[in-house]
């Protein structure tokens, strides 16, 4: 392969958090993408995008990405208690320190927008650009919004392979297809552990941090000001989003270098359909933040 799967570990305080790094063998790379996504995804969310990132299909060049499970998520360490803005972000800027990063662009989606402003406005050193995927400026309280209610009343833990597909897969009117979709990505969210299937997250840390959110509700709107880097708004355009017109011209308004590409997709930008439009957009981004850094060096 043109590319190579890493772990990285960062501590945060003593917590451990774990990410997964795609890095390209060959060809001089680009600026690093470090990825934050959001709701209940961790590292493994960022596959696609890294696959794509390290063969050269998100920009002109090739370049890494680094992916990030939240605490609590994938293989990072669930404490019993710390699930806010601050620590989400502490956990990034620790792996990203781990990996050695002198400057990245943060690309966060969903729940992951307000954890990379978090970052990009408290430890901003070496954020080159900020990609917001579909989302406004603000940590919401998850417990008024009962956005992870579902989430918490689902079963973490099945016996089998098939009762994890029965109860969390994505189903249409095509039931072997759904079936190929599932055993395809199924690394990205279980893992047989003993004998059982478990999903790759906590169950205490997804009820903390809806607990928390409550006290922890944010709103970045009045510092977006404060951004000094170029910014990159990804604005869904079909199906659901949380994104509202209203919200895009807030960001207008207040952020100096801001682009808006808009998509034709829902909030999941693509993933569970095409990602050649968030690729294209960011790669243009990359692009451009590339030539900016080596004009700056040469």
């Amino acid at each position: 392969m043109d590319w190579e799967l890493r772990e990285v570990w960062g501590d945060n305080a003593g917590v451990r958090i774990h990410s997964l790094e795609w890095v390209p063998r060959t060809g001089a790379p680009g600026l690093p993408i470090v990825f934050v996504g959001g709701g209940n995804g961790n590292a493994w969310r960022g596959e696609p995008h890294g696959q794509a990132a390290a063969l050269g299909r998100i920009g002109a060049r090739r370049r890494s990405l680094l992916s990030i499970s939240r605490r609590g998520f994938g293989l990072s360490d669930a404490p019993p208690s710390g699930y806010t803005p601050s620590h989400f972000a502490g956990d990034v800027r620790a792996v990203v320190d781990s990996a050695g990063y002198e400057a990245f662009v943060l690309f966060g989606h969903s729940m992951g927008v307000p954890i990379s402003l978090e970052l990009a406005l408290v430890s901003p050193r070496g954020i080159a650009g900020v990609a917001l995927g579909d989302a406004p400026a603000q940590y919401i309280n998850f417990k008024a919004s009962h956005t992870f209610d579902a989430m918490l009343e689902r079963p973490f833990e099945f016996d089998s392979w098939d009762a994890a597909f029965d109860v969390i897969a994505t189903k249409t009117a095509d039931p072997a297809e759904d079936r190929l979709r599932f055993d395809r990505s199924r690394h990205r969210w279980l893992a047989e552990v003993g004998g059982r299937v478990r999903l790759l997250e906590n169950r205490n840390a997804l009820a903390r941090t809806v607990e928390e959110s409550a006290e922890a509700e944010t709103a970045y709107w009045d510092r977006l000001g404060e951004l000094r880097c170029p910014v990159l708004l990804l604005d869904a355009t079909e199906g659901w989003t949380p994104l509202s017109d209203s919200d895009v011209e807030r960001y207008r308004a207040a952020v100096a270098d801001l682009a808006v590409a808009p998509l034709p997709t829902a909030h999941d930008l693509g993933l569970g359909s095409d990602l050649s439009h968030l690729h294209a957009a960011l790669g243009a981004f990359l692009d451009r933040l590339d030539e900016d850094r080596e004009a700056r060096t040469s």
